[in-house]
């Protein structure tokens, strides 16, 4: 194989390799987002220094919080949570945070569990529900009412793991490099198993005793006595007795005119491309050499030629 045919190989290669590079700038992103979350996480304020609903806050609890109202199928809980200080809070928990909180008590007794979430505010019918809950073993002298349950709770309650705040640009970002990443990717394993099928071929060893001598050689496509030697999607062998017809494929991209050689070969349908990228001449010049290589090809893009090729395949 000489070198220009193992460089045509290489380049196909490389879109595997820059499908890996995506996924591994898709984990940088991962740790961009994640990045993002643990810095507010670590810097998020008391609850009793905040001021506004929607905001990230924390509080330090050194008890399993005391549930005290539930939602109609009772996966999410209002609880009473209490801190270092003995200053009362209402948290929204869910049946698995409560667990976890649970569980933590059970094996750090006198430890403190840090819960971080969204600030809400805390509404009548919590309100009710909490005061209720509170003065179940109050003596009435020191029940707890509208007229002082701020001073006891609050205006807001902390609802944990409810922190939305947009972390779109990573995601999107990420989702961006999954879509290439897998194109590239499925890309390269396509071309590999192609160049696999190429290399184990009858043509691939007569082809390889021509290639060193070309007839016609561009960037990407190597004309040899007897057959095309091209790589784009895997290295491709196509001998010149079973193309059916040829012609100048033109495509233009943002106005500017793209020239590839087009082709059909025996028992398929399907057009097969040799890259774009070359000139117009250029391709003219390969389909006419291609028509002199066999004499029964079509040469050409016209009406007559395309009813030709559909009686002929």
């Amino acid at each position: 194989m000489n070198d220009k045919l193992k460089k045509m190989i290489k380049a196909d290669k490389i879109c595997f390799i820059v499908g890996i590079v995506f996924i591994v700038l898709i984990g940088l992103c991962g740790a961009w987002a994640y990045s993002i979350y643990a810095t507010d996480m670590d810097n998020a304020p008391q609850l009793t220094t905040v001021d506004s609903i929607e905001s990230l806050a924390y509080i330090n609890t050194k008890v399993v919080p005391y549930s005290f109202a539930a939602n109609s199928d009772e996966s999410e809980w209002m609880a009473i949570a209490m801190d270092e200080n003995n200053y009362l809070y209402i948290v929204r928990l869910t049946n698995e945070q409560y667990d976890t909180i649970e569980n933590y008590f059970n094996e750090n007794e006198d430890g403190l569990f840090k819960i971080t979430g969204a600030t809400k505010e805390i509404e009548s019918n919590i309100k009710e529900f909490a005061i209720e809950a509170y003065n179940e073993d109050i003596v009435e002298e020191d029940f707890l009412d509208d007229t002082n349950f701020n001073d006891y709770f609050g205006y807001y309650y902390l609802e944990m793991d409810g922190w939305t705040k947009d972390y779109s640009s990573p995601i999107v970002v990420a989702m961006m490099l999954v879509i290439f990443g897998g194109y590239f990717i499925i890309r390269g394993i396509k071309s590999k198993v192609v160049t696999k099928n190429t290399v184990n071929s009858e043509e691939f060893v007569k082809a390889m005793e021509e290639v060193n001598s070309p007839e016609w050689e561009t960037k990407k496509a190597i004309l040899t006595k007897n057959y095309i030697v091209y790589a784009d999607g895997g290295l491709k062998i196509i001998d010149y007795k079973d193309v059916l017809w040829v012609y100048r494929h033109t495509y233009r991209y943002n106005g500017v005119p793209n020239h590839s050689l087009a082709y059909y070969v025996k028992g398929s349908k399907k057009m097969h491309l040799i890259s774009y990228g070359f000139s117009e001449k250029t391709v003219d010049e390969m389909v006419v050499y291609i028509g002199k290589k066999n004499p029964k090809v079509l040469v050409g893009y016209t009406n007559e030629n395309k009813e030709l090729f559909k009686e002929r395949v």
